[in-house]
């Protein structure tokens, strides 16, 4: 059972997305103090790349379409759902183009990123899953 789970569904719009990843990171941060700022950056960027991305290729930038995601934490894992009203795409085409080309193209450098910050991207359906550990602050002791 997750210790944080929040889902919502919204307009397809950048600044309608720039305000949910601003409003759930706020909020994840709050309730969960000892995750690192590394691993708070890396949450944002994924969220931020990934819902950008619905809007712009999946929506074609149709703001009568909407955009979703559920993030659930559970343990020392993050999980993240991304779906849109778009079409859907291949994953493993992307993926193999970014891999096997030694300069990445502009348009292919959002997923290559994610995978380099440490998730796991997988495809359910028409929706975009990943999947990372979670980093914490480290304890520091002091002895007097």
């Amino acid at each position: 059972m997750p210790i944080f789970s929040y889902t919502n569904t919204f307009k397809s719009t950048f600044e309608l997305v720039d305000s949910e990843v601003v409003k759930v990171c706020y909020t994840i941060q709050n309730q969960h103090k000892r995750l690192s700022s590394e691993f708070m950056f890396s949450l944002e960027y994924v969220l931020r790349e990934t819902l950008n991305n619905a809007v712009e290729h999946g929506n074609n930038m149709d703001a009568d379409k909407n955009v979703g995601y559920l993030i659930e934490i559970s343990g020392k894992d993050v999980y993240i759902n991304i779906w849109d009203d778009g079409g859907g795409f291949d994953l493993e085409d992307i993926l193999q183009t970014v891999k096997n080309d030694d300069e990445i193209g502009i348009r292919q450098r959002g997923l290559k990123s994610i995978v380099d910050l440490g998730f796991k991207i997988g495809i359910n359906e028409k929706h975009i899953c990943m999947r990372s550990k979670i980093e914490e602050k480290e304890e520091t002791m002091i002895s007097i």
